[in-house]
């Protein structure tokens, strides 16, 4: 399994709480950040370069943030697009 998210520290204590419940889960962590399609194209590349291939994608990103009119277009954006283009690179 591969977890995503922008923050390495985070994704390592995931996978340590992962792995108290078992502890031969294969969990690798990538560094991605929704909010930036470079991002995006960079983590494609990299699983394009490892050769694994992405069987099953959960989209689960969210932004919670003020509601203001920018605000809630980096939310949709975040939410819906960003997450689209993980699957569609």
């Amino acid at each position: 399994m591969i977890m995503m998210g922008r923050n390495p520290q985070k994704g390592s204590e995931s996978i340590a709480r992962i792995h108290q419940i078992n502890r031969k889960a294969n969990v690798n962590f990538e560094k991605i950040d929704l909010a930036n399609l470079s991002s995006i194209k960079a983590f494609a590349s990299r699983m394009i370069l490892k050769g694994q291939p992405i069987d099953l994608l959960i989209n689960n990103a969210g932004v919670m943030t003020p509601l203001s009119e920018s605000k809630q277009q980096m939310d949709l954006s975040c939410n819906s697009a960003r997450t689209i283009s993980v699957t569609l690179h």
